[in-house]
């Protein structure tokens, strides 16, 4: 059954409070578009279409039997940090890049 669009809206602060209700963060056979926050989220057998998958670092979403077409992460707060910081050492000039993929070996196919 669908909700109102603002349920999985990314809230402007990510300290508010994203509980109340019927577990507000549980979303089954659902159409999502927009700005998705994924943080402690369920999603199962969701639709995501022209979405921006937020994710701020909190706890990770379980994702189960969804379709996604039209998406893009993006990442802020504790999580934006992690991916630069990341990405600072993927680079060559770090001297770290060999570290780095035989840290995240499936990242890299091996």
């Amino acid at each position: 059954m669908p909700r109102p669009s603002d349920n999985h809206l990314v809230v402007e602060n990510p300290n508010e409070s994203l509980t109340g209700g019927d577990d507000p963060r549980s979303f089954v056979d659902e159409d999502l578009t927009g700005r998705v926050l994924l943080d402690g989220g369920t999603f199962e057998r969701c639709r995501f279409r022209d979405a921006a998958l937020i994710y701020i670092g909190g706890a990770p979403p379980a994702l189960v039997n969804c379709s996604f077409h039209g998406v893009s992460f993006e990442f802020s707060g504790a999580a934006g940090r992690t991916v630069g910081f990341l990405q600072g050492m993927a680079r060559p000039a770090s001297g770290l890049s060999s570290v780095f993929k035989a840290t995240f070996p499936r990242l890299f196919g091996h």
